[in-house]
């Protein structure tokens, strides 16, 4: 392989923690591979994670449901990776979509698991059997950057322009909080991916740490979920902070690094927590496809707690005598946690 010469696409269009959990390949490549030209195609919600990433030489969006949708905006986007004239293509999470277009832009090594249809569009096959989750996501990506030569860096990163750095930095000062008081950042959403606490128990938990440990407790959310910050904040006997949720994923991960721990559940902001090293306790349901051992936080202090139950294939509620299952995970079970990272 000439390694002055390689241009390579690592695609990756689905979800904010699938994009973050795939940045270990990027790092991967570029000390493997410090001349190659290597571009990332990512979905709109993962843009933001990797678009000031420098080991990417360019970042490209896949909006499969805007600029891209349907047949014109599909071939636009092969056109538009066709003329970059990548050698090869590692398709980190395998879909018919992602596979026929980087076989009809024209790269000639295009690696991909070897499940579903989609792999018949891939020159070079990895048999990995993801739904059975017996390896970390990560580790999943980083098989296919091995198979193109990578040197394995297992590291999650997340890089911040310094106009965000900046502007977090001076949202922070205006608040004028007590240096001496730790900040638990707590987010009640998930964007729907995976079971969570109600809000009810987010709320119980953010009492008891305000009331018996003296943190200040910071409240994060996602794109709508202002009605739920709204819900948490007005259960609470103490003053939390939010932020404007339109300042984006990069901001998020300014504030998260100034936090001491962060809880949530098995969502994005779990690994954007990883990636700057801020310590996570994460709620996680019984459910295979969803185990920690696959999604789990990694690179940070974290303690995952999950259901006295066990583990089930399929998340059915409505024939479920488990459906609120995290429900059963106690507060005080959770506020240990936190001290214990505090």
């Amino acid at each position: 392989m000439n390694k002055s010469t390689k241009r390579i696409l690592v695609t990756r269009n689905d979800k904010l923690g699938d994009v973050v959990v795939s940045t270990p390949v990027f790092l991967s490549l570029r000390h493997s591979f410090p001349d190659a030209h290597i571009a990332a195609l990512v979905s709109p919600a993962g843009f933001e994670a990797v678009k000031d990433n420098p080991r990417l030489n360019e970042v490209l969006v896949d909006d499969k449901q805007g600029e891209h949708r349907a047949r014109r905006g599909f071939k636009q986007l092969v056109a538009e990776v066709k003329k970059r004239n990548f050698d090869s293509a590692l398709i980190l999470f395998s879909d018919w979509r992602m596979g026929r277009l980087c076989m009809l832009a024209g790269i000639p090594e295009r690696i991909g698991p070897a499940s579903k249809l989609a792999q018949l569009f891939y020159t070079r096959r990895i048999r990995q059997r993801r739904s059975r989750s017996i390896k970390h996501e990560a580790d999943y990506n980083l098989e296919l950057a091995g198979e193109l030569g990578a040197v394995i860096v297992r590291k999650t990163e997340l890089w911040t322009s310094a106009f965000v750095k900046q502007k977090a930095e001076q949202f922070f000062n205006k608040l004028n909080l007590d240096p001496k008081q730790p900040i638990v950042g707590i987010h009640p959403g998930g964007g729907g991916s995976s079971r969570n606490w109600s809000v009810e128990k987010y709320a119980e938990l953010a009492n008891e740490l305000t009331d018996k440990l003296g943190v200040t407790v910071f409240i994060t959310n996602g794109p709508g979920e202002e009605e739920l910050v709204e819900r948490l904040a007005d259960m609470l006997t103490a003053p939390a902070y939010s932020y404007p949720n339109h300042y984006g994923i990069q901001f998020l991960a300014e504030l998260i690094k100034r936090f001491k721990v962060f809880v949530s559940a098995n969502t994005g902001p779990m690994h954007i927590a990883a990636a700057v090293g801020t310590p996570s306790v994460s709620f996680f349901s019984p459910l295979i496809v969803t185990r920690p051992k696959r999604w789990g936080p990694i690179g940070n202090s974290n303690i995952v707690l999950s259901p006295e139950l066990p583990e089930c294939k399929n998340c059915r509620p409505q024939n479920c005598g488990h459906a609120d299952c995290l429900e059963s995970i106690p507060i005080t079970e959770a506020l240990a946690a936190v001290k214990k990272l505090l």
